[in-house]
This record gives C-alpha cells, sequence and structure tokens, in this order.
C-alpha cells in the first residue's frame, strides 16, 4: 500500500502515522527537517530509526490498526519489508518492551463498506471475520521488491540477550583471534571502527525525533490512534518527488 494512501486515510479519521507524529520533522522546506543535510542512505536511515521510535512509543498504548493488502495475501510474501522485520516484532513486544494491547487490521484498498471494517490480527487472527463478510477478492497484487535481510540480521541481534553466560568467553576469543592477526590488519579493522562512529555521528535525530513524539504531559500514550502502512513505499522514490 502506498504511503501517500494510507495518510489520506488517517487523516480523514484522525488517526496518527509516523508522518503525522512528526510533522516538521519530516517536511524539507522546515528548519527541523534533516533531509538536505543528509545524503540519501542517511535520509533513509533516519526514517528508520524515526519507525523504531514510533514503534515503541505506540505500543505503550492499548490498540494499534495496520493497513494491509486483503488476503489471501495481506502481507510481503517474502516477509522482509520493514513493518514484518522491524515494526511489527517492536509493537508485538518481542525485544523485550511492553507489547501493545492488541493489533486490529483495515483492507482499505477494497473500497465499500470493507475500507473501514476491522477485525483483530494480534494476539488472535479474526481473518475469518472478514472473509465470511466481503469473501477473497480475485485481484492481483505486483508486491515491490524488497532488501530486508539486513534489518532481519540486525532485529535477530536485538533479541538476543545482551548478557548471557558464554559473554565472557566470547570476549576473550575476540581478543585473542585480534592479537594474533597482523598489525596491518588490526589497524584496517580500527580505521573501519573510527568510520562507523564518525557516520553514526553524522546521523543523528533520534533525539529530536522522541522529542517530538513525546506529549507535553509527559504521558507515555498518544492521544491519536495509531495507523500503520504494512507495505510501505521506498522512500528514496519518495525523496526524489520531494526534490
Amino acid at each position: 500500500m502506498l504511503r501517500e494512501y494510507a495518510q489520506k486515510w488517517a487523516d480523514r479519521r484522525d488517526f496518527q502515522t509516523l508522518t503525522t507524529a512528526l510533522g516538521p520533522l519530516l517536511d524539507p522546506s522546515r528548519p527541523e527537517c534533516p533531509h538536505i543535510r543528509k545524503p540519501s542512505a542517511g535520509w533513509a536511515g533516519y526514517i528508520h530509526g524515526a519507525s523504531v521510535i514510533f514503534g515503541w512509543y505506540i505500543s505503550q498504548g492499548d490498540l494499534v490498526t495496520v493497513l494491509s493488502q486483503p488476503p489471501p495475501q495481506r502481507f510481503h510474501p517474502s516477509g522482509l519489508t520493514y513493518y514484518q522485520t522491524v515494526e511489527e516484532p517492536i509493537i508485538k513486544g518481542r525485544l523485550g518492551n511492553k507489547a501493545v494491547g492488541r493489533i486490529v487490521v483495515i483492507h482499505p484498498t477494497v473500497g465499500g463498506k470493507a475500507e473501514d471494517f476491522q477485525y483483530g490480527m494480534w494476539p488472535h487472527d479474526e481473518l475469518s471475520l472478514w472473509t465470511t463478510k466481503f469473501g477473497i477478492p480475485q485481484i492481483v497484487i505486483y508486491w515491490r521488491a524488497v532488501k530486508g535481510e539486513k534489518d532481519q540480521r540486525r532485529m535477530q541481534a536485538l533479541k538476543t540477550p545482551i548478557e548471557s553466560k558464554t559473554a565472557p568467553k566470547a570476549k576473550a576469543t575476540t581478543e585473542n583471534t585480534e592479537r594474533s592477526q597482523p598489525k596491518t590488519l588490526r589497524k584496517s579493522k580500527k580505521k573501519r571502527k573510527k568510520k562507523k562512529r564518525k557516520n553514526e555521528k553524522g546521523c543523528t535525530g533520534s533525539e529530536s525525533i522522541a522529542e517530538h513524539l513525546a506529549p507535553s504531559n509527559g504521558a507515555g500514550k498518544s492521544k491519536l490512534p495509531a495507523v500503520i502502512p504494512a507495505t510501505h513505499k521506498k522512500e528514496k522514490a519518495e525523496n526524489k518527488k520531494k526534490a
């Protein structure tokens, strides 16, 4: 589902999306937006970081609404979209955070009464409520290509406990390996680490995103209901249009 379509649907119903929550932080004409100061890769990282914070933020509430394509294939068949590998695990509390109370799903692209018909998707999938009422549409969905292996690996790493019983042994093994390597190789590793730190410093913005998302009363829950489009349009293409 295109982000623009999901945003229009949400605006008409006073739902909060990532775009709604960030406001001027996504508007290139505003000084708060870092779009001009970041390369395309940095901007993609900025959007992904904002999605993570937004996912954590709305998981503190009672309900999250997901917009997706209709059955039988509601989500990308690869299972590797950013929603599937990052956002959904966060709102389900799989990273040790608080899980949202309930996730419901709507298939607005079908139109008619289905545009606002919602049913539970998590913790219990009530798909039969939708298929009983509307059947299974005979449509062809052209899914976009995705590159989600990296996101999947990152999330898997986050799921691994930070403190494990084997951590000291692993550290010692790493140190021994580094000592046995040639000096030139060790130097190149240090350079890569320095370069990585430099890139991390250049991709700031999480603090301003979190501050913008935080309500004025300091409460953890959002005043507006939250909605997430399950399949996002490529940010790179979207940026070209804005430019």
